[in-house]
């Protein structure tokens, strides 16, 4: 599934549920079944053993729609999310630094 129409989708899920504008696995699961509604019915080792075959996107394609969805429409973040999101970001920034 082309990265667009995950795009897509995940836009349409952070405006459906509240719940997945806060927690990635709540959304990566939301986009999996919607995509492919037998992957709730099946282990989580075997869904993960099966992502490809199953036409389940990666998790970092998924994180990266809605980092990107957020960005452009801030009313789709959780407020608190979104705090504790800058602080651990910075907290990135100075380890990275060295300081």
């Amino acid at each position: 599934m082309a990265n667009f129409k995950i795009e897509s989708l995940v836009a349409d899920i952070l405006n459906d549920l509240p719940a997945t504008r806060s927690d990635d696995y709540i959304l990566y699961r939301e986009v999996c079944n919607r995509i492919c509604p037998q992957a709730g019915a099946l282990s989580l080792s075997t869904a993960l053993e099966r992502h490809k075959s199953l036409g389940m996107p990666s998790w970092e394609t998924v994180s990266r729609c809605r980092r990107k969805i957020q960005e452009r429409n801030p009313d789709l973040r959780d407020p608190a999310t979104a705090k504790v999101r800058a602080e651990e970001e910075q907290q990135y920034k100075e380890y990275a630094r060295g300081a």
